[in-house]
């Protein structure tokens, strides 16, 4: 059986872990809508070995009317009571991409984090966090893809969720991050248990 990490958060906070899949849809979409969504990770960044690391995310209103969005950066390992941010339209079913977020939308040349997405109407919300060269093709890109994670499910005081496949039996040669944001503005401690 694979390894699993097993979170239990305490004191009032709500989380969002990474790597969980989003709570069936309360429609037929690959991802979950919200007013209030959370997209766990982006970068723009240099990594280990000279990775270089963007971010482009997707938002797409499901709506038959027009919405209003607000996107929030919430930076790693700082305080985010007043996050970098911005504001745009989407039209009755308009999606829009923004490549590069971290850099284009923020001015960011060297951060990460994760993005909040507040909207008057439901919306999806995902990203691709990718390597590629400096100069290098998109088509020769390595990534990750995250969905947006409406607030509503993330866990909350006692509860605990299952992040799958840390390790493939202890062969492969590659790391494996994972991480938790807190979404209620409250402090959060947060048990990680490896399990076999």
């Amino acid at each position: 059986m694979s390894p699993r990490r097993r979170q239990r958060v305490s004191g009032v906070a709500k989380v969002c872990i990474l790597g969980i899949a989003a709570a069936a849809s309360r429609m037929a979409f690959a991802g979950s809508a919200g007013v209030d969504v959370f997209v766990p990770a982006v970068a723009r960044a240099v990594g280990q070995a000279n990775a270089t690391f963007y971010s482009t995310l997707w938002i797409t209103n499901i709506n038959s009317s027009a919405a209003n969005i607000d996107v929030r950066f919430h930076e790693t390992g700082v305080s985010n009571t007043n996050p970098q941010r911005f504001f745009d339209t989407l039209q009755s079913g308009e999606t829009k991409k923004y490549e590069n977020v971290v850099e284009t939308k923020f001015g960011r040349a060297s951060a990460s984090g994760s993005l909040r997405i507040v909207a008057t109407l439901p919306v999806l919300a995902s990203t691709r966090t990718y390597d590629v060269a400096p100069g290098g093709n998109i088509r020769d890109s390595k990534g990750l893809y995250f969905a947006g994670i409406p607030v509503d499910v993330a866990i909350g005081r006692g509860q605990s969720t299952l992040v799958q496949g840390v390790s493939q039996g202890g062969s492969e040669d590659f790391r494996y991050n994972f991480g938790a944001l807190e979404t209620s503005g409250q402090e959060a401690t947060i048990l990680a248990t490896l399990r076999d």
